[in-house]
């Protein structure tokens, strides 16, 4: 890796975080329905993910959207 920092010593610009960053997109969707809030539970307790990434879509009338067209669990929020 020539002079420097380890890899594993170095801290992430936009996370803020050491590296490498374990992220859990959509969370752990083996263990259960991809975007929904147990599958997110079971990537931060048991993975120890460190960052969670979803998916959010703006509906025409203003709310948000969390999931994929092909999640079964999609839910809809006003805020």
């Amino acid at each position: 890796m020539g002079k420097g920092k380890d890899a594993s010593s170095r801290i992430d610009p936009v996370f803020k975080l050491k590296t490498p960053i374990l992220f859990a997109h959509r969370g752990g969707v083996l263990e259960a329905p991809e975007s929904t809030v147990r599958a997110f539970r079971y990537a931060l307790d048991v993975a120890k993910a460190e960052v969670l990434e979803l998916d959010v879509q703006m509906t025409r009338t203003g709310g948000s959207w969390f999931g994929t067209a092909r999640s079964s669990a999609m839910s809809a929020s006003k805020e």
